[in-house]
């Protein structure tokens, strides 16, 4: 996956602006991360409910 995702970023640093490929990068690992949370706090609910 390493080469993959070196040859797909520098072919998109060269068609797209820097700034605008690092912001979708960085907007799509906080979207990872809280999505991933609430995925979380969700499985944390349902366990919780199951108790007696």
């Amino acid at each position: 996956m390493t080469p993959l995702g070196f040859i797909l970023f520098g072919y998109l640093l060269e068609k797209l602006p820097v700034w605008l490929l690092l912001a979708v990068c960085g907007f799509s690992l906080f979207a990872m991360v809280v999505y991933l949370d609430r995925v979380k706090l969700f499985l944390k609910l349902l366990r919780n409910e199951d108790q007696p």
